[in-house]
């Protein structure tokens, strides 16, 4: 029974019903067996519902390491969170207190801790944290004219232009108060669970850390370029690094 199963995109062939079936038996097979498994993949979805720990990557270099949760809602870059699903990214002005901002003519209220002294900040709000604004508080309101509607099934997906022309992204709950909406009617939509994508520059640490023990588990991992005691050492390695040691699925 191996210590370590590296898996390179090892579903990519199949179709969607028999990967999502393989997708939950190899999860079954991880707790079972109780191994690290280092998984390799470029579906978003399919790293966001099978991984404990997920290690974003772009040009050989570490972006973000973290929950999926994490990665999802609090991306630590502009890069990530573009990158794991769909995204309405907005540009706002500071406001005078802490977690606020003035975005599309409203007042926006956000995760963060003090009050930001950039010029600018871009809000992160992902699809499915707005919804129908009816009644409440007069914060994070954003309003607009209704695009297009889109049936996805148990979602609705909705597309809204605001007064300045920024396109909007919305996907709810399927009812029929929605599906029975005009295109062109007026609409008012309020976000929840806002974020501020940070700068990107803990990736740098992240990788400046964590680089030399990939490296180690890639030649332990290799037979060809390790012994016997080598894989045993990058094996240790990975389980003394807590953050390593949680990347598998």
């Amino acid at each position: 029974q191996p210590s370590i199963i590296l898996m390179d995109e090892p579903l990519g062939a199949l179709d969607k019903r028999l990967r999502e079936q393989m997708q939950i038996e190899i999860k079954r097979l991880h707790r079972q067996l109780g191994v690290t498994i280092i998984y390799v993949t470029h579906d978003q979805e399919e790293a966001l519902s099978m991984s404990d720990r997920i290690c974003l990557m772009s040009n050989g270099g570490i972006v973000q390491l973290g929950r999926p949760d994490e990665l999802y809602f609090a991306p630590n870059s502009l890069f990530a969170a573009n990158f794991l699903g769909e995204a309405n990214i907005l540009k706002a002005r500071p406001g005078p207190a802490a977690g606020e901002a003035q975005a599309l003519g409203t007042t926006i209220r956000f995760r963060g801790q003090g009050r930001s002294t950039a010029a600018e900040l871009s809000l992160l709000i992902r699809p499915e944290c707005f919804s129908l604004a009816a009644g409440g508080p007069a914060d994070n309101r954003l309003t607009g004219k209704l695009a297009d509607v889109t049936m996805l099934g148990p979602l609705t997906r909705l597309d809204v232009t605001g007064a300045d022309g920024t396109a909007l992204l919305a996907k709810l709950p399927t009812s029929r108060a929605l599906t029975g909406l005009a295109i062109g009617q007026a609409f008012q939509l309020r976000g929840v669970d806002l974020d501020v994508p940070a700068d990107g520059k803990g990736a740098a640490a992240e990788q400046a850390a964590l680089s030399g023990t990939l490296a180690a588990i890639a030649a332990g991992l290799d037979g060809a370029h390790g012994t016997a005691a080598e894989i045993a050492e990058a094996h240790r390695a990975l389980l003394a690094d807590p953050a390593l040691a949680a990347i598998a699925a």
